[in-house]
């Protein structure tokens, strides 16, 4: 699981969107005009479309460890804390790696940052990558912040 999320986030820190040599398309969706409640579901929806095969969705967090642990405690998939969060400027890392996403648990934790990033409660400072591959691309979600989200497709 770790090669497979270290691969990843390689070829995510790796490709420039500009550069002409790299096979990458990106997609940016602007999600201010949504209702809160329909952000969720829209991104959801997306979400629920591409994952139909082995996902790994990064979780970056600002938060004391003993919180995520409880709030992870609801997940029906499998994860791994990578790196705790030492109260500094570096985040911490827990990584969630399956075959089926449990939806419920995501639209939780999509509401959760969401609701971060504009003060409601209940919320966790985290940031949000999803990873999905396909035989011949790496489709990766990285939900920045309550605004929105950017697809990026890495052609091999």
């Amino acid at each position: 699981m770790e090669t497979k999320y270290q691969k990843y986030l390689a070829i995510f820190r790796s490709y420039k969107k500009f550069e002409k040599r790299n096979k990458l398309i990106w997609s940016r969706y602007y999600l201010d005009d949504y209702d809160f409640s329909k952000r969720i579901d829209f991104v959801s929806s997306i979400v629920q479309n591409h994952v139909q095969k082995e996902f790994i969705v990064e979780i970056q967090y600002w938060e004391d460890n003993q919180k995520m642990v409880n709030f992870f405690q609801q997940l029906k998939n499998s994860y791994s804390i990578i790196k705790e969060y030492k109260n500094g400027q570096t985040p911490g890392i827990i990584v969630i790696s399956d075959n089926q996403l449990d939806m419920h648990f995501f639209k939780n934790l999509l509401s959760n940052h969401y609701n971060y990033e504009l003060a409601y409660k209940p919320s966790l400072s985290i940031k949000l990558l999803l990873f999905i591959n396909y035989d011949d691309y790496l489709m990766i979600f990285d939900f920045y912040d309550d605004r929105g989200f950017i697809i990026n497709y890495y052609y091999f």
